[in-house]
């Protein structure tokens, strides 16, 4: 064989010395080369005696049926090159870095995605494993191997679990997603050092906790589901803030145009224009001015100026505050055990009987102008169908107007159990324009109070000094 190595490299010479026989070193072509440039391609005849010569030599695969010229040189056999094998990679379920500027056109340029969080459970990538490749052959009926694909050792943290049987790597807690080079990780508590802002773009996290040191910038929107999310500076107008769990705002909270939603407790320094919903308690730790407030439990604010002025308040709970309204006498309503559910639902009743009432007039007036005919005999048959079906018609909304009086009787009854110690106490000063309600009862301020504890006593609200 080496010595036919050799014969190849230097060429053979062959069909009469017209042509010299090379092969390539990789041994996956064979090929003449014409030792005149006047020399012509070899006949039929020249290429059968051709095949069978270079069988004797070895050449046994990949002989083409017509031979082909490329440049100059005819190409005789072509040998089969190994296919190699693919590297493991990974494919990924989630996008964990930000796309470029120029992949697509963006509709909102906040939206910048710089921070990727996981929910527990989740798919993150999936590792495809190398392959093999497919081995190869050369013209002496060789087998070339291929190349196979090289592993990838993915390496993870404790919140990031692998299963061997779908090759899936899966987030075991919520968090943020971390990709390093050969490495996932997540991170279940995350702190953002400086504002939220076009660097950061806006936020949606998922995990335990997330503390920002800095302030949520204008027009900016931060959502998430944390046992504990904390804002150590402001938040600017036009933002969104939705939060699935308890969440904290060290400084101000202000503009008409922001919006705050939070499912636990919150602690908010201090609150302007703003419209805030919290389902369970809230602490305002110095004053709430012109905001439209609804709480699903307690609202304290007793703290710093510790004042509630203008806009609108509720409480499904009781109100603690040291000030109410302000000597401009600045109109101001706060709402203590104030229940929307309940109160709509008894609302909608009140209506129903309204209207109810309004069905049966009519009807009762026809049923009356009727009977003194019937009792003189003097209705015709054909009247009496109508009055048997407005007798019936009648009995329909009565039935409806018991159940409803009923139902409403009962919310009313159940209300009153709820809000019998429900308060809204202020320590300090009420000013005349307040408007005190507890429940469906209400107060109007008229001249400035002092200290003391609004409360529901005879089905009335009372007011109750701390002096006395």
């Amino acid at each position: 064989m080496a010595e036919m190595k050799e014969n190849f490299s230097k060429g053979l010479k062959v069909l009469g010395g017209k042509y010299l026989l090379r092969v390539t070193d990789d041994h996956l072509c064979a090929y003449l080369v014409p030792t005149d440039e006047k020399v012509g391609p070899p006949d039929a005849e020249a290429m059968a005696q051709l095949k069978e010569f270079l069988k004797t030599k070895g050449i046994v695969f990949g002989l083409l049926e017509d031979p082909v010229w490329e440049e100059e040189r005819l190409v005789l056999a072509r040998g089969k090159p190994p296919e190699n094998g693919k590297d493991a990679f990974l494919e990924w379920f989630v996008k964990y870095a930000p796309e470029e500027a120029g992949d697509k056109p963006r509709v909102d340029l906040r939206e910048r995605g710089l921070i990727r969080c996981v929910k527990e459970g989740q798919k993150i990538a999936k590792l495809h494993p190398p392959t093999p490749g497919i081995p190869g052959r050369d013209i002496f009926g060789q087998e070339i191997p291929p190349r196979p694909g090289q592993e990838l050792t993915v390496k993870t943290n404790e919140w990031v679990a692998f299963n061997p049987e779908d090759h899936v790597f899966y987030a075991r807690k919520a968090g943020v997603l971390k990709v390093l080079p050969n490495q996932i990780a997540i991170e279940p508590e995350f702190f953002l050092n400086g504002d939220l802002n076009w660097d950061t773009g806006n936020i949606r996290f998922y995990g335990d906790k997330l503390s920002l040191s800095g302030d949520v910038k204008r027009g900016f929107r931060l959502e998430a589901e944390a046992s504990t999310v904390e804002i150590l500076g402001n938040v600017e107008d036009e933002t969104r803030i939705f939060v699935k769990g308890n969440l904290l705002i060290g400084g101000l909270l202000h503009g008409e145009t922001s919006q705050l939603y939070c499912t636990g407790d919150a602690r908010i320094g201090a609150i302007e224009y703003a419209k805030v919903k919290v389902d369970q308690n809230l602490v305002v730790t110095d004053y709430v001015l012109q905001a439209n407030l609804k709480v699903g439990k307690d609202l304290i604010c007793t703290e710093g100026i510790g004042a509630i002025v203008g806009g609108k308040v509720e409480a499904g709970g009781s109100i603690l505050v040291q000030m109410l309204g302000s000597r401009a006498n600045v109109p101001t309503l706060v709402k203590a055990g104030f229940l929307r559910d309940l109160i709509r639902r008894i609302e909608e009743i009140k209506a129903k009987l309204t209207l109810l009432e309004e069905q049966k007039i009519p009807l009762i007036r026809s049923l009356r102008a009727a009977l003194p005919l019937i009792k003189a005999g003097q209705l015709p048959e054909e009247k009496i169908k109508v009055y048997e079906k407005i007798k019936e018609k009648l009995a329909q909304l009565l039935a409806q107007e018991n159940a409803l009086l009923k139902e409403e009787e009962e919310l009313l009854d159940r209300y009153a159990q709820i809000i019998k110690n429900k308060i809204v106490k202020v320590k300090k000063t009420v000013f005349a324009g307040v408007k005190i309600q507890i429940g469906l009862k209400t107060f109007t301020v008229a001249q400035d109070l002092p200290g003391g504890v609004f409360h529901i006593l005879h089905h009335q609200i009372k007011f109750s000094p701390f002096n006395r």
